[in-house]
Parts: C-alpha cells; structure tokens; sequence
C-alpha cells in the first residue's frame, strides 16, 4: 500500500524510511560483527558470479546496501524481544493481510502490491500466511478477532 515506482524500481516508502530513520538514530547498528558478515558473505556471492561472467546490473549494488540497512534495522528491532512476541506480531499481521484480501476481494478493487498482493497469490499465501493459519487453528491464546480472519 505505500509501494511507489521510481523508474523500474518498485519500493515501499514506509519500510525504507522507517528503516533509514532507525539506521541514522542508531548508526552503530551498520557496523555490528554479525552484520559485517553477512554483508560480506553477499558481496563474496555477487564477486564470484562476476568472475564467472554473470552480468550485474547496478541494481546489485543498490540491492546490497538496501539489504545492508533493512537488516541492520531490523536486527535492532528484533534485538531484545522475546520470540513469542515477534511470532504473534507475525500472526497479527498475517491476519491484517487476510483481512485486506477480503476487503479488496468484497470492494472489487484490482491492485496488484502490497498487503492484498498475498491474497490472490497462492503461493506468496502459502509460504507467508500458512504457518500463522496452523498456529491459529492448532494453537490456544489467540485473539478471537484473529481466529475468525486468517482460516
């Protein structure tokens, strides 16, 4: 729903720029020794298909800082909070896109990105959205507004 096109580059504005903000609040989160790895580990993936003769477009490098910022912010987040928690955030949301695939489904709309992209692409669904519908259905301790969205 915040996704925007710049050229033929497609990204969601909220996701970037919360991430940004929290990256410049706390810029030490950029240099983190587990961050550096996996950065590395990505950068040592595109050299190795670069010496092999795969083509890489600029985007590879953009992607690579892209996932340099989003990782790091999200580290920061998840850091400190208890797994129970980021699962039920992960169900809760899982849930809010289930919602919106009704909605759009009832409203007639036809847009093709963000939340309600999940809705009409099985696959997307399955892996995204189908864990959050087992633990709804086999699990206990689940707000009953969840239980009656997401199966």
């Amino acid at each position: 729903m915040t996704s925007i096109e710049i050229g033929t580059v497609q990204f969601d504005w909220l996701f970037y720029g919360l991430s940004i903000v929290m990256v410049l609040l706390k810029p030490q989160c950029l240099f983190e020794a587990k961050t550096i790895r996996t950065i590395l580990f990505a950068l040592t993936s595109l050299l190795v298909a670069w010496f092999m003769g795969v083509t890489l477009s600029h985007r590879a490098v953009l992607d690579l800082i892209a996932l340099w910022v989003l990782y790091s912010a999200s580290k920061l987040i998840i850091k400190g909070t208890s797994p129970e928690l980021i699962f039920m955030c992960y169900v809760f949301f899982s849930a809010l896109v289930a919602l919106f695939g009704v909605l759009e489904m009832l409203m007639g709309w036809n847009w093709s990105y963000g939340l309600d992209g999940l809705s009409y692409e099985p696959s997307h669904y399955a892996v995204v959205a189908a864990p959050a519908v087992i633990f709804v259905v086999l699990g206990r301790g689940v707000p009953k507004f969840i239980r009656a969205i997401l199966p």
